[in-house]
């Protein structure tokens, strides 16, 4: 499996990395970002957004989530190459999770971090087939870095929980090895739905959306409802019985927008938005209109 996936980082990026020491098997990229942070951050420490003014910060990690959930935004190659600069300016380690990597439209291209100059040496990458291969459930992640990265977050998965069950690492194997045209089938579907949510999304009086490069979600802004994330999301799951995510949960500057998933069928994406037009028609006091 560490050898496959060895292979993967080579033929994707031409990234070399030793499968017994620099490729780390996990239980999903969630275990994997816990592990990074548990092997490399010290106690105490404390989260801050990047925008924080240049010379400011004291960071030593920097945090990367692209193709992005919950926004769907692709980090251009000179924007990762900017970033790549302040982590060496600082001599900052880079938890880069690129989960999304193949899940990319139009012209967006997916910048694997440890590609950048003088970025593989501090740079772990997070992966998962929870994407990729919507393997979810098996929870199968993993991580790539150099052998002093890799060995606290061993150290810390072997006695947590301490390897990935068997089974699911031969799936895993199989769907690496074999044929990649069922993922770019699935990428055009996916495609086809970003289109029919980014569409109707903006024909709603109330939502503004930016169509999205990357993974399958749409970030829609919502202010002009005049209500909180929150009691928007609420209110859609009680009318429309459409769950959706408000964006303060992905923190402050996530407020006044939510999240969509247009991982379901075209179908079902179809009634749910259906849905949702009929239920914020009641926000507006509007007549009723027919729906395409």
């Amino acid at each position: 499996m560490r050898a496959a996936l060895a292979e993967k980082a080579h033929n994707d990026y031409g990234l070399d990395y030793h499968p017994n020491c620099e490729v780390l098997v996990t239980c999903g990229a969630g275990e994997a970002i816990s592990l990074s942070l548990l092997g490399l951050v010290n106690p105490g420490a404390r989260a801050a957004a990047y925008v924080t003014p240049p010379g400011a910060s004291k960071s030593r990690v920097m945090l990367l989530n692209f193709p992005n959930n919950p926004t769907g935004a692709v980090l251009s190659h000179d924007d990762a190459a900017s970033l790549a600069g302040v982590a060496v300016e600082r001599d900052m380690i880079v938890i880069s999770d690129e989960v999304y990597e193949k899940i990319v439209y139009d012209e967006a291209k997916h910048c694997c971090m440890a590609t950048l100059q003088g970025m593989r040496e501090r740079t772990l990458i997070i992966n998962s087939f929870s994407k990729t291969y919507a393997m979810t459930e098996l929870r199968v992640g993993f991580v790539y870095g150099p052998r002093e990265l890799i060995a606290p977050l061993w150290l810390i998965h072997q006695y947590t929980v301490t390897c990935v069950d068997s089974i699911a690492q031969y799936v895993a194997l199989a769907v690496l090895k074999g044929s990649q045209e069922l993922v770019k089938d699935m990428v055009r579907e996916f495609d086809r739905r970003r289109h029919l949510v980014h569409k109707n999304l903006n024909e709603m009086e109330g939502f503004s959306c930016l169509l999205p490069k990357g993974a399958f979600y749409v970030f829609p802004n919502i202010k002009a409802f005049g209500m909180s994330s929150e009691a928007l999301t609420e209110f859609l799951l009680k009318e429309a019985q459409v769950m959706t995510m408000p964006g303060s949960a992905y923190g402050w500057r996530g407020e006044g927008y939510i999240r969509i998933s247009y991982s379901s069928s075209y179908e079902r994406l179809q009634e749910a938005l259906d849905r949702i037009e009929n239920a914020v028609r009641k926000l507006w006091r509007m007549p009723s209109k027919s729906l395409s």
